[in-house]
């Protein structure tokens, strides 16, 4: 309803007929933007077709809006159930959210939840009663990080089961709070100063000052991950000299701990760090640049315990990161053309490249420097960095496709962007 500037008068009429014959109190509301309306009511029949409008009345006159239906539930029957979004998305778990309405019979209600839409997965199942909407939850962990995460409620009793709708989430790489939104990780070259900036969606919101890079070759951070799953990404530095890579084990922005990692073979570099194998640990993919190819080393926190060859990159691309984008919990591989600033996704199957889709192209200026889920709608966002004016921006994805764009802070002068 817009009152279009003046004091209007709204309820709705409902009945069992178009002739409606009952009416909710009147709200009255004010000023020129379209609101939402609404009203509870009771005492109605069971199973039984009703009929509702919303009426408007201010100085201009009355209007009446469209006609609409529903049907009440019979006294008992299968349960009504609804998957709401996940919260408390952290590293490696979540909290997934339901309703269930138990139709007057005892009802158990469970979620099914996994990396894809056939679940695997089961939460402990709880037991609900009555003739009310009652909220469900439940926690889950040891799920991979930046890879999309199904689930759905379920309910049954005696009169059936119901299946609620898919919902999908994707576990933040680099949310060093834990508070469910992906932050910056930043750098001063100068200083060797890391600084952690605390973000929500395109919002900086605070920030804390990380631990400062040795030297002797150690001022590279090539990934942010949960190496060895304690729920905090770590640092993962790399030593241009030696080749080695170190793990710092971070807790929100302080370092705890740290173990020596995998030393990376000439002509190779650390590109991206994601669960290709899906067994909780983040892997880490390696590039060519004289070849243009790609390889997967699985890992357990700061062990190579395996991997092998995954695909050539084309000339004139580079491997911009690696997220799933199509939500089939395999993660895909993110190319940007140093040309034309095209981007292309490849969807992978494991090592096998199955399918490719046109991305848009990144404005000049511009480059993309890492992927996350900003806006909490289960798909990965590209984060753009201007290296001149040193000003971020997120382009929300979802799969191949832009919908909307919102910039970032301004990076402070002498400090560079990581990683999200």
């Amino acid at each position: 309803m817009n009152p279009h500037g003046s004091i209007t008068n709204v309820h709705f009429q409902y009945g069992t007929t178009t002739t409606y014959g009952s009416t909710t109190p009147s709200h009255s509301y004010h000023g020129g933007t379209t609101l939402p309306i609404s009203a509870n009511i009771a005492g109605l029949s069971p199973n039984t077709t009703y009929h509702f409008r919303v009426v408007g009345t201010n100085i201009g006159g009355t209007t009446y809006g469209s006609d609409r239906t529903f049907t009440t539930l019979s006294p008992t029957g299968p349960p009504v159930v609804t998957t709401y979004p996940a919260s408390n998305i952290l590293n490696s778990s979540a909290t997934l959210h339901g309703t269930v309405y138990p139709h007057g019979l005892t009802t158990t209600v469970h979620f099914q939840y996994g990396t894809t839409t056939t679940y695997g997965l089961t939460t402990a199942s709880q037991t609900k009663t009555g003739n009310t909407y009652q909220t469900v939850s439940a926690n889950v962990n040891g799920l991979p990080v930046n890879t999309a995460c199904h689930f759905r409620v379920v309910a049954m009793n005696s009169a059936g089961t119901t299946y609620g709708a898919d919902q999908l989430f994707i576990l933040g790489p680099g949310d060093f709070n834990n508070d469910g939104h992906p932050d910056y990780l930043l750098y001063n070259p100068g200083t060797r100063q890391t600084a952690i900036w605390y973000m929500r969606n395109n919002a900086h919101v605070n920030g804390s000052l990380g631990p400062t890079l040795p030297g002797q070759g150690w001022e590279a951070v090539v990934g942010v991950a949960d190496l060895n799953r304690d729920g905090h990404p770590d640092y993962l530095l790399f030593n241009s000299g030696t080749r080695a890579t170190y793990i710092w084990y971070m807790n929100n922005n302080v370092r705890i701990g740290g173990a020596y990692a995998p030393v990376i073979p000439l002509g190779w570099s650390v590109q991206a760090l994601d669960d290709f194998n899906a067994d909780g640990y983040p892997d880490y993919v390696l590039y060519n640049a004289t070849t243009h190819q790609t390889v997967v080393w699985y890992m357990q926190n700061n062990v190579h315990v395996g991997g092998g060859f995954w695909p050539t990159i084309p000339p004139g691309w580079r491997l911009a990161g690696v997220a799933d984008f199509n939500g089939d919990g395999h993660p895909d591989y993110l190319l940007v053309n140093t040309s034309t600033r095209a981007t292309v996704i490849w969807y992978l199957l494991g090592a096998t490249h199955t399918n490719s889709r046109t991305g848009p192209t990144i404005v000049p200026g511009y480059d993309v420097v890492g992927l996350a889920d900003f806006d909490g709608n289960g798909r990965p966002d590209y984060l753009l960095y201007n290296s001149v004016t040193r000003q971020t921006a997120v382009w929300y994805m979802n799969n191949n496709v832009r919908i909307s764009t919102a910039f970032g802070p301004t990076l402070p002068t002498a400090w560079t962007l990581m990683a999200p």
